[in-house]
């Protein structure tokens, strides 16, 4: 995690089990999510290269697995606490 002038904040691991990497991902935007909240953080940007996660997230058509979705929907849920929230997809070179 960093804060709006790229300085490290936060990082984190957590082990769990997940069927398809679609809902890994979207295990680790909840995790990812709920840092957020707990670090009581105003603004939160969102990146992530699962194209229908993001799409999901932004309400845009996507093809989720109802799992994927039901995790999705807990992280929709928790990012009405942010005063500014944003779902990027970007591709796996831009996000190292």
């Amino acid at each position: 995690m960093r804060n709006c002038y790229g300085k490290f904040i936060l990082a984190g691991s957590v082990t769990r089990n997940a069927s398809t990497a679609e809902e890994a991902e979207s295990k680790g935007i909840l995790e990812g999510v709920r840092r957020a909240v707990q670090q009581r953080l105003k603004r939160l940007e969102v990146e992530t290269d699962c194209k229908s996660a993001a799409d999901f997230l932004n309400e845009l058509t996507s093809n989720l697995s109802w799992g994927a979705s039901n995790i999705l929907k807990e992280a929709k849920n928790l990012a009405l606490y942010f005063d500014y929230v944003s779902f990027k997809c970007c591709n796996r070179s831009g996000n190292s």
